[in-house]
């Protein structure tokens, strides 16, 4: 069962990844393992493993006691002048995001950070905190206890994409993923001091299980040397064949009790390299430390996996560079030891785009959703070195090979004809899809002629044409949506929404970016009158970058009897957006950024309309209930909500 579960607090930090105990295979030359039968039907794809990091009490800004005189600071070796920033820090977008990135590598420092079984210092005393090693990270003329109060939405996104970024540059580190963080405000005068406490969440020497990645990552990677893995000319091939020998070294599962789901090295390298078992997380920074061994370039990309079943969940999984292109790949959901078959791979999410995950395979979704820090991650673009291309260059049989991958749904997804000039490819929602080939050759790729998706011809400027998005990606693996809805590009890097293809459609997701052209817009905002008078609609479902709603967007859809915005960063809803919709009777607001909602934006509807807001305290609550009841809403009814959570199994 689903449950709604708030992404809020202070606790540590994500992980690294773990291979498991070297087992001896009986690989010749470069071949990789055969594709899975299906054996078994409809089982669930493992999700849910990947946690945001775990509520924690409140705290709040207290009063200093503390005179400088008479403690001494503990100290590291770990200053600002040597923290090692990687290319997920890059990504981070703000500065309390930056800061406390700092504050954790400095904290984590082994002179500086506590064991288990210390004490932690009173919270309201800042002497305390400093005498028992207390890093102040942030000293200024305004709080930041938003950030990092359990009571507060802004922990969603702030804390979990933080800790995600220090993990994922440090994936040899597994005390960045198994400490404590606890953070202190104090306020003097007019001056508020942040401080931060790590804290070991297990006996285990840490420093010594970091060797023991760094030690295993080599090991590995010069075991698939000596298997005859590596291609000395192919980098599609080495990449095959570490995916699926690596593949079979891992357990899915917990490799250590320690009364915690988030704090456990199985979602760390280590689990996953050292004591092969692992959970996603875990399997994607061994793939990601193995690779790096070799050179070859891949990041952990983490968002919410979205079942055909409809469960949804924390999920992690990867994007590899091959020839200058990332691909899509996930070794979790590749690991059929979990349907029982131990002598197979699932290659149904092999080297696919970012759009074709987003899509669904199978029905199965990858979705690069807040508050993950996937969102703000390259995208993969590559569609030359797919499974079957990639099969070719390992010297694999290739004439009448029928090569079946089972996309955890029951589905078969058969790849047969590879002969080297046709190539059909199931796309996994009972639809073939051919792709002419000669030998490796690329196809070309319609409307652009690279793969990179800033190197193309675009302008800049706003589009006045409608630009459809499928539903299902193309042959290139351009689309980004979960339905037929079309855009027209509004910015540098943003799109709106201006309708559907059909207006058949019931239920309308906006996907929170859209490709035009081979280069990706955020989908900021829907277009005044785009479904005015769409008697079809009936639900409707914001993305994660939508920001306006214009005007009478969705004025008299008269059969429009759910809207969900909840996980939309709504700004301003524009007049009569919502007249009319008669049978409208829920409507979820995420109201901590609406300023602006234009006059009869909620007129005439149903009159037991239930209006759910999500807000961090009341008084916001009641200033939205006052703006959405003068926009025409006077007989709602309304609820109050303060966790805007995401969904976990």
């Amino acid at each position: 069962m689903n449950k709604r579960t708030s992404i809020k607090g202070k606790e540590s930090l994500m992980a690294i990844f773990a291979l498991s105990l070297l087992v001896a295979f009986s690989l010749s030359a470069i071949s990789p393992e055969a594709s899975i039968q299906v054996s078994a039907s409809g089982y669930d794809l493992p999700i849910g493993d990947h946690e945001g990091v775990p509520s924690k009490e409140v705290f709040k800004t207290v009063n200093s006691d503390y005179n400088s005189s008479g403690y001494a600071v503990k100290k590291g070796s770990n200053t600002a002048n040597n923290i090692e920033h990687g290319y997920y820090y890059g990504k981070l977008s703000t500065a309390e995001r930056k800061d406390l990135y700092d504050a954790i590598y400095i904290a984590c420092n082994n002179a500086r950070r506590l064991k288990k079984s210390a004490a932690l210092p009173d919270s309201k005393s800042e002497a305390d905190v400093v005498n028992k090693g207390g890093y102040l990270f942030y000293s200024g003329s305004t709080s930041r206890e938003r950030y990092y109060n359990a009571d507060t939405l802004e922990c969603n996104t702030v804390v979990n994409e933080t800790i995600e970024a220090l993990c994922y540059d440090h994936m040899t580190n597994v005390e960045f993923y198994m400490c404590n963080w606890n953070i202190y405000e104090f306020k003097t005068d007019d001056v508020y001091k942040d401080y931060i406490i790590m804290q070991e969440y297990t006996d285990d020497n840490y420093d010594e299980l970091d060797k023991k990645v760094v030690s295993k990552a080599k090991e590995y990677a010069n075991k698939v040397k000596s298997l005859g893995l590596v291609s000395s000319t192919d980098v599609a091939a080495t990449v095959l064949n570490v995916h699926d020998w690596y593949t079979k070294q891992v357990e899915y599962g917990s490799s250590q009790k320690t009364g915690s789901t988030y704090f456990n090295l199985s979602h760390t390298a280590y689990g996953s390299l050292c004591q092969g078992h692992a959970v996603c997380d875990g399997y994607s920074q061994g793939y990601a430390l193995i690779l790096k061994e070799l050179g070859i370039d891949s990041k952990v990309i983490t968002g919410v996996a979205q079942l055909k079943s409809g469960n949804r969940g924390g999920h992690a999984w990867n994007i590899v560079n091959i020839d200058g292109d990332w691909y899509e790949e996930d070794t979790t959901w590749a690991d059929t030891k979990v349907t029982g078959d131990a002598n197979s791979i699932n290659h149904a999410y092999y080297n696919k785009t970012t759009a074709q995950y987003y899509a669904g395979i199978g029905d199965n979704k990858h979705l690069r959703e807040a508050p993950f820090l996937g969102r703000v991650t390259d995208k993969a673009y590559g569609t030359k070195y797919t499974y079957e291309a990639s099969l070719e260059l390992t010297g694999g049989q290739t004439t009448g090979n029928t090569d079946s991958g089972n996309d955890g749904s029951g589905n078969n997804n058969t790849d047969n004809s590879n002969s080297g000039n046709s190539n059909t490819a199931n796309d996994n929602t009972g639809n073939n899809q051919n792709n002419s080939q000669s030998g490796n050759q690329e196809s070309a790729q319609t409307g652009n002629t690279s793969n990179d998706p800033t190197d193309n011809n675009s302008t800049e400027e706003s589009s006045t044409e409608n630009v459809v998005v499928n539903d299902a990606p193309d042959a290139n693996g351009n689309a980004e949506s979960a339905q037929a809805v079309t855009c027209v590009i509004s910015g540098s890097q943003t799109a709106a929404v201006s309708g559907v293809k059909d207006k058949a459609e019931s239920v309308v997701t906006i996907p929170a970016t859209v490709l035009i052209e081979g280069k990706e817009y955020s989908v900021t905002s829907i277009e005044p009158g785009a479904f005015k008078d769409n008697n079809n609609l009936q639900e409707l479902h914001g993305g994660v970058n939508l920001t306006s709603i214009g005007r009478e967007a969705f004025s008299n859809c008269k059969n429009l009897n759910s809207v969900d915005l909840s996980d939309s960063d709504i700004h301003e809803i524009g007049k009569k957006a919502f007249n009319g919709c008669k049978k409208l009777k829920k409507i979820k607001l995420n109201g901590e950024h609406i300023k602006k909602i234009g006059a009869k934006a909620f007129n005439k509807l149903n009159k037991n309309v239930r209006i759910t807001i999500f807000s961090k305290n009341r008084k916001t609550y009641k200033k939205l209930i006052a703006k959405v009841t003068k926009a025409g809403a006077k007989k709602a009814h309304y609820k109050y909500k303060k966790e805007l959570g995401i969904k976990y199994t």
